[in-house]
């Protein structure tokens, strides 16, 4: 076994997401091809140095996420003693830039939910109403929806950081999902395949898809993100601008960053 699976298994203990390790494993298996090596433990801190001096011609937040990925690698292998250094020690990340919420507009929106419908019309509402991640969606399931408390319950497998959390269920959002259909016939998630395995959730990817594709057939040129980002504006109004409670709603665990 490489020190890479080594690793990868080190991080499955400690509960990673499955897209954060096919990620890692995707961009050290890179740097190790890149190196001519069969794993990237052996590369030497020119390699790696090199390799990153390569990268100036991609985006900061791609290079950020491949130098994220090679840190974590290489201060488990010293920490672990399978090297006796860490060749990303010298190398600075480029500062992330910092973006403004772009919540859908409100007539925009209406517009995309009178012309949803099923699971499209899902993904938007429970984007825009309650805030939810398309993985939060995916995962949503119908034992999660408390009617009777009128609030969603984000589980921890389905929380970004693996931050479970309560999120609202207004009486529109509660609307749209008793007639999405309550479980029935052994169907467990709110968005489940339904074909053929209908025990088993969508992926986020999907949901991102699904989203996008109604989003641009409505002429709104925005991801499904920005319906998140609809919410959180809406509820930082209404919350009196509390930041600290926004970001506790959204799942954040700063408030530095509540309109993410």
């Amino acid at each position: 076994m490489s020190a890479l699976d080594d690793h990868l298994s080190w991080c499955r203990q400690r509960e990673l997401a499955d897209s954060t390790l096919r990620q890692r494993r995707a961009r050290l298996a890179q740097l190790a091809g890149w190196c001519g090596l069969a794993d990237p433990v052996e590369a030497s801190r020119e390699r790696v140095e090199g390799r990153w001096g390569s990268t100036t011609h991609l985006g900061r937040y791609t290079r950020r996420g491949y130098l994220v990925h090679a840190r974590q690698f290489y201060r488990w292998a010293l920490v672990m003693d399978v090297r006796a250094d860490d060749p990303t020690v010298r190398i600075r990340a480029p500062k992330a830039k910092k973006y403004l919420p772009r919540p859908v507009p409100e007539s925009a929106l209406r517009r995309v939910i009178e012309s949803a419908a099923g699971d499209v019309l899902v993904i938007i509402a429970l984007a825009a109403f309650a805030g939810l991640r398309a993985r939060e969606i995916a995962l949503l399931r119908w034992e999660d929806v408390g009617r009777d408390e009128m609030e969603l319950r984000i589980t921890e497998q389905a929380g970004k950081g693996r931050r479970p959390r309560v999120a609202p269920l207004s009486p529109m959002l509660a609307a749209v999902l008793l007639a999405h259909g309550p479980a029935a016939g052994g169907l467990v998630y709110v968005l489940a395949r339904r074909r053929w395995r209908p025990e088993c959730p969508v992926s986020p990817a999907v949901v991102s898809q699904k989203a996008r594709r109604h989003l641009d057939a409505c002429g709104v040129s925005l991801p499904l993100h920005s319906c998140r980002h609809r919410f959180a504006t809406a509820f930082y109004e209404a919350a009196d601008h509390d930041l600290l409670l926004l970001a506790k709603v959204l799942g954040h665990a700063s408030a530095a960053i509540a309109f993410t």
